[in-house]
C-alpha cells in the first residue's frame, strides 16, 4: 500500500514538473519537440541525479509511464495554453506541487536504501531543486534553441565557446 501511494505521488510530481517545464518552453516559443524535451528533463532530472548518487536503478528507465505522463502534460499545456502561459501571470502552482512531492520521494527513497537521515534530507533537496535547475539551464542553451520554429538568422549562430555557456539567452 505504501509503495502504491509513493508511486502515485511520484507520477503526480512528474506531471506537475513536466507542465512547469513545458510552460517555460512554450513561453520561450520552443516547438513541440523542444517543449517535450524541456518538460521531460524538468520532470526526471532531479530524480535521475538522486538515483545515480544512491546507486539504484534510475526510476524512469524501469517503465515508459514517465515518458507518457510528460506527453500528457504537453497535451494539457496545448489545450489550456491561454490559461497556463502568459507574459503577465505565470502560475507557480506546478512548481510548488512538484517540489513538495519530489522532496518527499527523495527522502523516502534515500531512507529505503538505508542511508542516514542527513543524507535523506540532502537527497530530498537535490530531487526537488535540480528539476528546476535543469529546465532553466536547458531553456537558455543555444543548442536547445535549434528546436525553435523560426529560420536561423546570423544572431543565432554560435560565436565561439561552449554551446551552453553562461550568459547566453
Amino acid at each position: 500500500m505504501e509503495s502504491t501511494f509513493l508511486f502515485i505521488i511520484e507520477v503526480i510530481g512528474t506531471f506537475a514538473f513536466a507542465i512547469s517545464g513545458i510552460r517555460l518552453a512554450a513561453y520561450k516559443k520552443f516547438d513541440l519537440f523542444g517543449a517535450y524535451t524541456i518538460g521531460l528533463v524538468t520532470a526526471i532530472g532531479g530524480g535521475t541525479l538522486r538515483d545515480l548518487l544512491l546507486d539504484i536503478p534510475v526510476f524512469w528507465m524501469q517503465t515508459w509511464l514517465y515518458l507518457a505522463v510528460t506527453g500528457m502534460a504537453l497535451g494539457i499545456v496545448i489545450l489550456f495554453r491561454r490559461m497556463l502561459i502568459s507574459m503577465n501571470r505565470m502560475l507557480f502552482i506546478f512548481d510548488t506541487v512538484g517540489l513538495a512531492l519530489f522532496v518527499v520521494i527523495g527522502i523516502q527513497k534515500t531512507i529505503a536504501t538505508d542511508y542516514p537521515m542527513w543524507v535523506a534530507m540532502v537527497m530530498g533537496v537535490i530531487t526537488g531543486s535540480w528539476c528546476a535547475t535543469f529546465s532553466s539551464t536547458w531553456s537558455r542553451c543555444s543548442s536547445a534553441r535549434t528546436f525553435m520554429p523560426r529560420p536561423a538568422s546570423p544572431e543565432d549562430l554560435p560565436t565561439g565557446g561552449a554551446p551552453c555557456s553562461a550568459g547566453t539567452t
